[in-house]
């Protein structure tokens, strides 16, 4: 599931993969899976996954539920235009940490199959990215600016992914509990 080698994400002939650490991609995904978890879950029970996760990973749990408080804040999706930039984000985030594109838009963002895959919405990596659009994503950092919460973020996300990655590839039991 996710990726430890880093092959070139290439779309529009820009090699993205080193966008992969940015601060804004960082919390982007970090807000993206909080929040879908916590929908999922409920927030205590989400909260409660991520503080273990930080406890088991020695990852600094304060820092970690900052982030947590302030992913609305995150997502920034007041206005049309700024919803458009998250799912975008989100996109390329996801697929940098190797996740599908459906998977991105289903799963984490909600979005139906029709209006993810709609040509209006410009969810597709070939239509968005730019060197202009990349050169936004600085602009748009809200948390993960700070050195200190980008690392713990990167950090969780990697815990987070490698741990997934496990169950993964752990069959689960047909016969239920």
């Amino acid at each position: 599931m996710w990726k430890t080698e880093l092959d070139p994400v290439v779309f529009n002939d820009i090699n993205v993969v080193n966008y992969r650490t940015h601060p804004r991609l960082i919390e982007v995904e970090f807000a993206t899976v909080f929040i879908a978890l916590a929908r999922h879950l409920g927030l205590p029970k989400a909260e409660k996954l991520y503080k273990n996760l930080c406890v088991a990973f020695d990852i600094d749990y304060t820092k970690i539920q900052t982030l947590c408080a302030q992913s609305p804040a995150l997502r920034n999706a007041s206005t049309h235009a700024n919803r458009k930039y998250y799912r975008q984000e989100a996109v390329l985030s996801g697929l940098l940490w190797g996740l599908s594109r459906r998977i991105v838009l289903r799963n984490l963002l909600g979005l139906s199959h029709s209006f993810a895959y709609g040509k209006d919405n410009d969810l597709n990596p070939e239509g968005f990215i730019n060197q202009t659009w990349l050169s936004g994503l600085a602009n748009r950092t809200v948390l993960c600016g700070i050195e200190t919460y980008r690392i713990e973020a990167q950090r969780f996300l990697e815990a987070l992914f490698t741990l997934l990655g496990v169950f993964h590839s752990v069959p689960v039991s047909k016969v239920g509990f």
